[in-house]
This record gives structure tokens, sequence and C-alpha cells, in this order.
């Protein structure tokens, strides 16, 4: 393995994580068949039929921003629901959507916006802009990690 470049390697610890936290967990199992493009700063694994995803992120802060969200953000139905996590993996609901590798060919460079039918960007942009000033951000989120989030 030692020729085994940094994406490979991911995927490899990340399956090893998932198969022991199916083994520990009989209620979860995962696809045989994953997709080619399995992310790019975490590294995912689907559940039955996608409805389940399994994620391994590159580095613990990154880990600890999605959770504090997920937990955060729970109320408005726009982020996927947190079912479980170790300190190496995050076990969430699968959240019906597009790749944004899909969404760059549909990009109207030129004028702006999206080329033929709305995007899941869009369409949720009504009930994204009801819902989020019901999540207040109180004293205790001030130390938050999603405070000092970077992409």
């Amino acid at each position: 393995m030692a020729d085994e470049d940094w994406r490979a390697k991911m995927e490899r610890q990340t399956d090893e994580l998932v198969a022991r936290f199916v083994q520990e967990n009989l209620d979860y199992t995962a696809d045989a068949a994953q997709p080619t493009a399995r992310g790019q700063a975490n590294c995912v694994v689907f559940g039955p039929a996608g409805r389940v995803v399994f994620k391994n992120f590159c580095e613990a802060d990154r880990q600890g921003r999605e959770v504090f969200a997920l937990r955060h953000w729970r109320r408005t139905g726009l982020v996927p629901e947190l079912l479980g996590e170790t300190d190496e993996l995050v076990v969430m609901s699968f959240f019906e959507g597009e790749l944004i590798e899909d969404l760059i060919g549909r990009v109207d460079t030129k004028y702006g916006g999206w080329r033929g039918e709305e995007s899941f960007l869009t369409q949720d942009k009504n009930r994204m802009a009801a819902s989020t000033p019901c999540i207040p951000v109180v004293a205790g989120d001030m130390a938050a990690p999603c405070l000092g989030y970077h992409p």
C-alpha cells in the first residue's frame, strides 16, 4: 500500500470504518455498489438504496462543524437528520439533491441563473427564507465550530 494515493487510502479507510460501524449497529447496512465520486474533503458510503449516508472527514474540525450544523439547523428540515456519530464517522439520513458536478453544466454563465428546469437550490428558497430566522444563534453558539467555517 506504499504507492496508494490519498484518495484511495481515504476510501479504503472509510470502507473499513463503515464495515466496523455496521457490525456494531445491526440496524444499518452499506450498499455493495458505491458511486465513483465519493467526495473531496470527506468520503461517503451510501446505505440501503441511498437512504443513509456514512461520512468520513479528512479533518476532525470539518466533522465537528458538520455535526454542529446538522444539530443547529435540524428544525428547518433543510439538512439531513443526524443518525449517529463516532470519533471518525458521521451517519446521516440521505438528503435528496444534486451533486455540484451535475449542476455545473446547467449554469448559464452569460446571463446567470440556471438552464432548463429549476434546480433544487431554487425550489426550496422560500422554505429556507421562512425557516432560517427561527433558528437563533445563542450565546453558547459563539464557541461553535461553524463560526470558523471555511469550505
